[in-house]
C-alpha cells in the first residue's frame, strides 16, 4: 500500500519456485494493495517510506475460524494438489503459521507430505528430508531417506536443503562422507545468498 500524499513507493519481491533465480519484481505506487496466497516466498522493499502493514488472514466461513481449520485444503489435497497436501501437512504436524496439530499425533500428516514430495514440492522434499533426519512426527530417523529427499530438494535450487545436505555429506551421515561435494552445495547455497552456507564453505575442510 503506497501513501499518496507522501508520494511513497515501494516494491514486493516474489519467488515462483525453489531457487532465488525465479525471483521477480511488482511494482508498488501509491495506492495500490498486494493480495496474494499465503505459501508465495515474498519480501516487501519499501523504497523511501515507512512501512505499515494491514494483514488479513481469509478463510471460508465461520466454522473455520472457530476451529482453525482448513477445509479447502482437505478437498484440494484429495485431489492431488502438491502444495495442498503440503500446506495440510504442516497444518496437521502443527507447524508453523497457521498450525492446528488436530490429528492426533501427526498419523496423516507424513503421508500427505510424502505424496506432494513425490509430486516434486521442493518444500514438501525439503520438510520431509528434515522429519526423517530428526525422528518427526511418527517418522523413523533415517539419514539414508534424509539425503535422498534432501537432494531432489537441492537440485531445484532449494538454499536450505543444499546447506542441509553439504552437512550431511560433511558428516558422512546417510551417504558417503564427500567433502568436495559438500562444498559445491555450499557454494550453490551460497550464491543464493544464505550466509551460513557461506561461512561454512571457509570451514568445510577442516571439519
Amino acid at each position: 500500500l503506497g501513501d499518496e500524499e507522501a508520494g511513497a513507493e515501494g516494491r514486493v519481491i516474489v519467488q515462483r519456485s525453489a531457487g532465488v533465480a525465479s525471483q521477480s519484481v511488482v511494482s508498488l505506487r501509491p495506492g495500490d494493495m498486494f493480495v496474494h496466497q499465503f505459501g508465495l516466498p515474498r519480501r516487501l522493499c519499501p523504497a523511501s517510506c515507512l512501512r505499515y502493514s494491514l494483514i488479513f488472514q481469509v478463510k471460508d466461513s465461520i466454522l473455520a475460524c472457530l476451529t482453525n481449520t482448513t477445509p479447502w485444503y482437505e478437498a484440494l489435497a484429495e485431489t492431488g494438489d502438491a502444495d495442498a497436501q503440503f500446506f495440510l501437512a504442516l497444518q496437521l504436524a502443527g507447524v508453523g503459521a497457521g498450525a492446528s496439530g488436530c490429528d492426533a499425533g501427526g498419523s496423516r500428516a507424513p503421508s500427505l507430505l510424502e505424496s506432494s514430495a513425490a509430486a516434486g514440492h521442493p518444500d514438501a522434499q525439503e520438510q520431509l528430508g528434515a522429519w526423517y533426519l530428526n525422528g518427526l512426527h511418527g517418522l523413523a530417523k533415517d539419514d539414508f531417506a534424509a539425503v535422498g529427499w534432501l537432494h531432489k530438494a537441492a537440485l531445484q535450487g532449494h538454499l536450505v536443503a543444499q546447506r542441509r545436505l553439504a552437512e550431511l555429506l560433511l558428516q558422512g551421515r546417510g551417504a558417503t562422507r564427500n567433502t568436495a561435494e559438500a562444498v559445491r552445495w555450499l557454494r550453490e547455497a551460497s550464491a543464493q545468498g544464505d550466509a551460513e552456507a557461506a561461512y561454512l564453505v571457509t570451514t568445510a575442510y577442516t571439519c
